[in-house]
């Protein structure tokens, strides 16, 4: 095999081994834990997780909907939001989290009337 198929073989798999370590559970955890938030008032399964970054980067975004009334609990429990800096953009209030747990950044957007709910952590 040629050394540039086997180079091209290796960055494959590579790639795909530092994408694929990071499942469902542990992004929902990893982030809850670098933005310090409530564990989520809804199943994992009701949640979106998008995995972001590189070898030297990682970060998620989680998404989810709730009931307001969920949802005020929900960041009443959490202690980033206590902490966080609030700003309004519209209908969403974004919480600019302290970030913990090694991260570099951490936010939630929150739209109280809609119960959606974005989370944004990354480190690098």
């Amino acid at each position: 095999m040629p050394r540039t198929t086997i180079i091209a073989v290796g960055i494959v798999l590579l790639t795909a081994f530092v994408t694929g370590c990071v499942n469902k559970e542990s992004a929902i955890d990893t982030t809850i834990a670098w933005a310090s938030l409530a564990p989520l008032p809804v199943s994992h399964s009701g949640v979106d997780v998008e995995v972001t970054g590189s070898i030297f980067t990682r970060g998620f975004r989680v998404s989810f909907s709730t009931a307001p009334d969920q949802l005020e609990s929900w960041l009443s429990a959490s202690e980033g939001i206590a902490d966080a800096d609030l700003y309004q953009e519209g209908d969403f209030d974004r919480y600019a989290i302290r970030p913990g747990g090694g991260a570099m950044f951490a936010e939630v957007r929150v739209n109280r009337y809609s119960g959606d709910v974005y989370i944004r952590t990354f480190w690098s």
